[in-house]
């Protein structure tokens, strides 16, 4: 499933679901933002994204496929996209 890297907002109609997910890969609430390079520490909208689960057991985690304001689509881990939130600030 495809979900909107924008703000949400509780008159969303699938605000439940996107809620679920943000809360599952441990993202803000927030318009996400994500950062090609850590040297030059330049933050790219997030227009949507998706995640699936890989591994079993204890190796289990999510990998996050990103399509940018720009148009690319990037996979980057759950806790790198997570971590980025945060950078930001």
């Amino acid at each position: 499933m495809e979900y909107t890297g924008k703000a949400l907002t509780p008159d969303m109609d699938d605000f439940e679901s996107e809620k679920r997910a943000r809360k599952v890969l441990n993202l803000p609430m927030g318009d996400l933002v994500y950062c090609p390079s850590l040297i030059q520490k330049e933050f790219i909208s997030i227009q949507s994204y998706s995640y699936e689960e890989k591994g079993k057991d204890k190796n289990k985690y999510c990998v996050v496929s990103v399509l940018d304001e720009n148009g690319n689509r990037v996979r980057i881990h759950r806790d790198c996209l997570a971590d980025m939130q945060k950078w930001r600030t």
